[in-house]
């Protein structure tokens, strides 16, 4: 079976990754990997992730006077893992 990975990209979205986790863990495919990107989020959503064991978590650590550098960083940050 092949693998599946799932992407996120996360700029404080704290109060929908619950739903997003448990959406995808319901799914019936089992063979299953979360990349969970959190591009410097200053809500609690690094505290929420972390909860969940079977989920990767990658921490942008490059700061910006903006907090987020955007998306498509995520995105290729998450996919080379």
């Amino acid at each position: 079976m092949t693998k599946a990975s799932i992407l996120i990209a996360n700029y404080n979205s704290a109060n929908y990754i619950d739903e997003c986790i448990n959406s995808l863990n319901s799914q019936t495919y089992d063979n299953l990997e979360i990349i969970f990107f959190d591009d410097n989020s200053s809500d609690n959503s690094l505290e929420k992730i972390k909860k969940y064991k079977k989920v990767k978590v990658i921490e942008n650590k490059k700061r910006t006077l903006f907090g987020s550098l955007n998306q498509i960083n995520a995105y290729i940050n998450a996919f080379q893992k």
